[in-house]
């Protein structure tokens, strides 16, 4: 196995789908913001044949909260401009070079990072991922609409931690092929 995340965008029928994205070994803040408009859990189509979930949010509500939130991160004195204007950059375009990219939703596959751990099966581990995407989520939402101070939040909220160590984890990693390719439909 591979031990990827896999991001994809599919149509309300499944029937059209783009590969979109991989990360090696975890789920980045990235694919949690994107996925944050939503989310719902839904049958995987990789693994399907053995009953595991992925997980689905709206794809072009997903990228404007991405955008948003970059924004805002934009206001913060810690932050570095240039390379969060890098990030949007390279979304955009990603999405202008592969405009059918952008459909009516993500789909995320992590069975390859989940089955790594023992303790939990990958079902379980999805509901849990959900649940922390919708979390995350809504922390988004009220620091975009409050404009709280973010260091206040940060003691809070250990994924805002981890995202001043590094701007890095909101990083997109675009690609139109990935390891498992799903490119499909017209």
């Amino acid at each position: 196995m591979a031990n990827r995340t896999y991001l994809y965008s599919v149509n309300r029928s499944y029937m059209k789908i783009r590969d979109l994205s991989e990360h090696p070994s975890e789920i980045t803040l990235f694919y949690k913001v994107l996925l944050g408009v939503k989310t719902q859990i839904d049958d995987s189509r990789l693994w399907y044949s053995e009953g595991f979930k992925a997980i689905t949010g709206d794809c072009r509500a997903g990228l404007k909260r991405y955008y948003k939130f970059l924004e805002y991160l934009k206001t913060l004195s810690w932050t570095n401009n240039d390379l969060l204007d890098e990030f949007k950059n390279e979304t955009d375009e990603f999405f202008e070079e592969n405009p059918k990219s952008k459909s009516v939703s993500f789909l995320l596959e992590c069975e390859e990072i989940f089955i790594l751990d023992d303790e939990e099966t990958p079902n379980k581990q999805n509901a849990a991922l959900a649940r922390e995407i919708r979390g995350i989520s809504k922390d988004i939402e009220q620091l975009l609409k409050s404009k709280e101070d973010f260091k206040e939040w940060s003691k809070k909220k250990s994924w805002l931690w981890e995202l001043e160590k590094d701007l890095n984890i909101l990083k997109p990693t675009w690609q139109t092929i990935c390891y498992y390719s799903m490119n499909r439909g017209k």
